[in-house]
């Protein structure tokens, strides 16, 4: 009985470090995500600022920074999605490891109950940040290169 307890302790001391391992490296993705954007934001207007510089058509430029943009978010889009699957995987082996103890110190498996319904796909208003940014690009282009 005690090596068993031994090993379970040992299996969900793993599941909850890896959960936290792969949880800790999707926000950090994240981060990395919003850190890029705000770079293209800010190219995009420094570029509108310095119209003198660049020239007086700025549609190409603006229009390859939005391309840009929105292929970073594309590959943002699968490396975030595929790092919450692993997340979503040592969740539900924490999951599996809860259906061995008694209801009432299942404390992971009711916040998983409790959670879902606020769940929603995070992802889809964020993969439309990139449209917006080239709907802004092209409307500040067309603005002033009159």
């Amino acid at each position: 009985m005690v090596d068993q307890d031994k090993e379970s302790f040992y299996v969900i001391q793993c599941c909850i470090q890896m959960a936290q391992y792969q949880d800790s490296l999707l926000q950090s993705y994240q981060q990395i995500f919003i850190a890029m954007e705000s770079v293209f934001i800010a190219l995009a207007i420094a570029i509108m600022s310095f119209r003198q510089l660049v020239g007086e058509n700025l549609l190409p430029v603006l229009i390859n920074l939005a391309i840009t943009g929105l292929m970073v978010i594309c590959l943002w889009y699968r490396i975030v999605n595929d790092r919450a699957k692993w997340v979503d995987w040592w969740h539900r082996k924490l999951l599996e490891w809860e259906e061995r103890i008694p209801e009432e110190y299942r404390l992971f498996t009711k916040f998983k109950q409790d959670q879902k319904p606020y769940n929603v796909n995070v992802f889809i208003p964020k993969a439309f940040t990139g449209a917006w940014l080239l709907i802004i690009a092209l409307s500040l282009a067309m603005l002033f290169s009159t």
